[in-house]
């Protein structure tokens, strides 16, 4: 959710000819599953943070995952729902005034809610993630970012995720041990190394706006913005920057990392509803742990 990687060195023959290979990995929400300077991980710029697998420092198999508690329940997580759909709604009466002569007060009204949200969010430790269908939508550059399935509306999806008392968990690979933890699974059997849970979640498709869009609008994604008056514009705007910060949005304050075997994990683990886990192949992974 919101990474990057780059990755140099011996293969890309910097000035330094001896400086070792590196891979650099930023998670702007700060879940990053590395616990920090010495951590010895398979990792790949290629994929996502997320996709990372470490050693623990126990020799053993663990599991280390954060609580991020909150005192919010599921009526906040819905106050939040209807205040963004609400937010639509306007949007669409804002489109549907022909003479585009949106009132100021109007636009100041919506960028004030806008921002209480996310506010809202961060005060009560409230996550907001957007999830996608589909990655390859079109229209990607500024104000038609919010609005890109609209060029492919008919394979691809969006919508917001809400999340009150998330739960980050990470496989920790034990090189004394691993072959015992991860072999005896049928071939092709894949294994969670990284997931992300909740306590309350709850969940909405952001579909009928694209589409109220895209029936009130003609032209392609490009031409939108040409079409609006500048209120509209700064209105949709302030809509579509909860929609940037949906994707790492809430209070990442620190919590403390807790580390326990992985027999006593599965017996004793959170309470939670599972919404992202990656799953790594079995077989490759023995094969890779076992190339040493």
């Amino acid at each position: 959710m919101t990474t990057s990687t780059s990755n140099n060195g011996i293969h890309a023959k910097p000035i330094n000819l001896k400086y070792p290979l590196q891979t650099r990995f930023l998670s702007i929400n700060g879940l990053l599953p590395v616990s920090g300077p010495g951590s010895a991980c398979l990792a790949d710029s290629n994929r996502p943070s997320s996709a990372i697998v470490c050693y623990s420092g126990s020799g053993k198999t663990e599991v280390a995952y954060k609580v991020y508690d909150t005192s919010a329940t599921i009526s906040d997580l819905r106050a939040i729902q209807e205040k963004l759909q609400a937010l639509q709604v306007e949007l669409l009466d804002l489109l549907d005034d022909e003479e585009k002569l949106v009132p100021e007060t109007t636009v100041q009204d919506i960028v004030a809610r806008a921002r209480a949200i996310q506010s809202d969010a961060a005060k009560n430790n409230i996550f907001l993630f957007r999830w996608r269908q589909d990655e390859a939508a079109g229209g990607s550059v500024g104000l038609t970012e919010l609005f890109s399935g609209r060029a492919r509306r008919e394979e691809s999806q969006s919508g917001v995720v809400i999340v009150g008392g998330l739960t980050v968990s990470q496989l920790l690979v034990g090189s004394d041990d691993y072959k015992a933890a991860l072999s005896g699974w049928s071939k092709g059997t894949k294994i969670s190394t990284y997931s992300l849970g909740a306590k309350h979640l709850l969940y909405f498709s952001e579909a009928n706006l694209s589409a109220a869009i895209a029936a009130k609008l003609d032209g392609t994604l490009d031409e939108l913005s040409k079409k609006l008056s500048p209120t509209q514009e700064i209105a949709l705007r302030a809509y579509a920057a909860i929609g940037r910060a949906q994707e790492n949005q809430g209070s990442f304050s620190a919590v403390a990392q807790k580390v326990i075997p992985l027999q006593e994990y599965q017996e004793t683990r959170p309470v939670e509803q599972v919404f992202y886990s990656t799953l790594t192949d079995a077989e490759t992974l023995l094969e890779a742990l076992e190339d040493r």
